[in-house]
């Protein structure tokens, strides 16, 4: 069924949809950008599909999916989060929250059609890795190019530069962690995610905490 994930995008997005009518406007933003999140996973899938078929010929999964898709998907991922902090704010809180929950929206989308391709061979610990390790590692990326742009933004010279060097930095972390996934070392790859995400969790809560004593 070619359009599968259309169908899969509509059952997800509908009650997140029906939910923003009831929801507080900080909800209804964090419901929003996972809906964008979701909708750049499609357009994400369709352009490495057509890149893979016309574009990368030669390429095999997996050098497609540690030298193309993660470029791709990166940027697409910062489209947003660019607008925002060029058109509207540049505060971390904001794009930080924003990004994240961009990269949950991509995540989900991205998990169920995998889930729904492979549904013969998929298992528990599939799941697992899917949902924790593959699922952390989109928030990441696009969450250290949220933060990153609110910091580079306030310096307008470095905004050119420093964007391009963040897209590059979440498209190495998401190759790398692909590289692994798919290796005889794919614990690494599943680990990476969720030892990044502890120690920005924990750096972020005494952040807070000192901001508290203070």
């Amino acid at each position: 069924m070619d359009y599968l994930i259309y169908v899969l995008a509509i059952c997800i997005c509908a009650p997140l949809l029906l939910m923003m009518i009831i929801a507080d406007n900080k909800t209804r933003r964090l419901l929003g950008f996972m809906i964008i999140g979701i909708c750049i996973s499609i357009v994400a899938a369709e352009f490495n599909s057509i890149m893979r078929d016309m574009v990368f010929t030669s390429l095999d999964l997996f050098h497609l999916t540690t030298s193309v898709t993660p470029i791709s998907e990166e940027v697409l991922k910062a489209i947003p989060i660019l607008f925002v902090a060029i058109f509207i704010t540049d505060k971390r809180d904001i794009l930080f929250t924003q990004a994240m929950s961009i990269g949950i929206g991509f995540a989900i989308m991205e998990n169920t059609h995998i889930l729904i391709q492979n549904i013969e061979s998929v298992s528990l610990f599939w799941a697992m890795v899917r949902g924790f390790s593959s699922g952390l590692m989109h928030s990441i990326c696009t969450l250290l190019v949220g933060i990153g742009i609110s910091m580079v933004k306030k310096r307008r010279k470095l905004f050119f530069p420093g964007t391009f060097a963040l897209l590059v930095a979440a498209s190495t972390y998401h190759s790398v962690f692909n590289m692994f996934i798919q290796s005889d070392y794919m614990y690494i790859g599943a680990l990476l995610p969720i030892g990044t995400y502890l120690i920005l969790a924990y750096t972020l809560y005494k952040r807070q905490k000192n901001l508290t004593y203070e």
